[in-house]
């Protein structure tokens, strides 16, 4: 993998399964690591999916490359769930940063008909 670059990323109203199939849709392979958590490889990415169920974080190193963060935003902004990541090089000096809000849409509550007899 060409220069590797230190990823962080946690998500909110998502389940680890639901990340990691997107992310198997796209090129990636995924592996268990044991514990629930998964190995996700492609060829400029090996990272790491761990933490609870339905609050997931990922770690590990990607190229930066804007072919790549064109794939990666394309995958994360097409699933309803919110997210931040950061983007280390291997100083640990911030490259990039994204931060996206998702709040989950209520069903509308049916309004009670009342009718005049």
């Amino acid at each position: 993998m060409p220069d590797k670059n230190n990823f962080f990323a946690k998500f909110s109203f998502i389940s680890k399964t639901a990340l990691k199939d997107a992310f198997e849709m796209n090129t990636w392979t995924a592996s268990r690591a044991g514990g629930g958590h998964y190995d996700l490889k492609n060829a400029w990415s090996d990272l790491y999916l761990e933490g609870e169920e339905n609050s997931p974080i990922m770690t590990g190193n990607l190229s930066w490359e804007a072919a790549n963060l064109r794939v990666l935003h394309n995958i994360l902004d097409r699933l309803p769930m919110g997210y931040s990541y950061e983007l280390y090089d291997a100083e640990d000096n911030l490259l990039l940063e994204k931060d996206r809000k998702y709040e989950p849409v209520e069903p509308a509550e049916e309004e009670e008909e009342t009718a005049a007899e």
